[in-house]
């Protein structure tokens, strides 16, 4: 019960700050792009860099190996 009454207010406040992070990370990267500070080629490489680290320890379902 206490441990509940922590973790859902907790969770809620974790929740409210990744979405304002999202949005703010959103509004520089628009506004680098279009004041020209980041070229567009360079935005889409560091995109894909993001991509390839973030599905890199990831296991694909059905080729887990078996002990």
């Amino acid at each position: 019960m206490a441990r509940s009454l922590f973790l859902r207010p907790l969770a809620i406040v974790y929740l409210i700050a990744f979405i304002s992070l999202l949005l703010q990370v959103n509004v520089w990267a628009g506004i680098a792009l279009l004041a020209g500070i980041l070229p567009l080629s360079a935005a889409i490489g560091l995109y894909v860099l993001y991509l390839s680290l973030d599905t890199a320890g990831q296991v694909i379902p059905g080729t887990a190996r078996r002990a």
